[in-house]
């Protein structure tokens, strides 16, 4: 068939199956969550995930942000990233 030979033809591409959020600390903090207790320095970029989609991902942090748990920890929320790529 000619539409298979068309060169415009476009693939497409799967969306992103693993996500995640990232983070960066502004200062020396110490961070509680359910696995323990981390020790960050500041200017310390992070990840927390995986997560099935973008919306998970944002959503989750978005939810980190509301109950304040980190932000007053001087942690700001960098956003939501495919796998492979980063802020």
């Amino acid at each position: 068939m000619l539409a298979d030979l068309n060169p415009k033809a476009e693939a497409k591409t799967e969306p992103a199956k693993k996500w995640f959020s990232w983070w960066r600390t502004r200062r020396d903090v110490r961070l509680e969550h359910p696995s323990g207790t981390t020790h960050l320095g500041p200017n310390t970029v992070f990840v927390c995930g995986p997560y099935p989609s973008k919306d998970a991902a944002h959503t989750e942090a978005l939810e980190v942000i509301a109950e304040n748990a980190w932000n007053s920890e001087g942690v700001s929320y960098l956003g939501s990233y495919p796998e492979g790529e980063r802020p």
